[in-house]
């Protein structure tokens, strides 16, 4: 058996905005923004900034309620501040409306499984053959390819079990 899967793009309406603020302190950059993954935040502040990663400090308020769209979506307005406060010097806050995100970062991206099954006498899946293509722009992150190959298991499991 062989097909091609779709699955349309999703909208999500956050239920709260995202906002950071970036601070120098010293040598160091200490960001507070809601986000729910503080590690990539670190990470693309600091090479936005060209510096190391134990000079930007994150501190994060609450780490949920965004659907997973607050696990990298939120790196693009911290790095946006970030690269605006060694030439300020001063804390620069950057905040989101509760619009923007959907019209530029709050969409989980379109999947298309090209797929082939292979099946015993009595219908169970004896192999598995596909490729997962992702029309997910500059925001691609292990987070998006993880719930692609979540999806594609979910999908042979289903299988299966009819």
């Amino acid at each position: 058996m062989q097909g091609t899967l779709n699955i349309g793009s999703q909208y999500h309406v956050h239920l709260e905005n995202h906002d950071t603020i970036v601070t120098p302190v010293e040598s160091q950059y200490v960001i507070e923004c809601c986000s729910q993954g503080p590690v990539g935040v670190q990470s693309c502040v600091s090479n936005v900034l060209g510096v190391n990663n134990a000079t930007v400090q994150v501190k994060t308020r609450r780490c949920g309620g965004g659907f997973g769209a607050k696990s990298t979506a939120v790196n693009f307005t911290s790095a946006l501040a970030a690269a605006a406060t060694p030439a300020l010097l001063v804390p620069v806050s950057i905040e989101l409306t509760l619009q923007d995100p959907m019209r530029g970062l709050g969409a989980r991206p379109l999947y298309q499984y090209e797929f082939k099954v292979g099946l015993d006498s009595t219908n169970k899946i004896i192999a598995w053959e596909g490729t997962v293509y992702l029309a997910c722009g500059y925001n691609f992150t292990d987070a998006i390819a993880e719930s692609a190959v979540s999806l594609a298991n979910l999908i042979t499991a289903t299988i299966s079990q009819t």
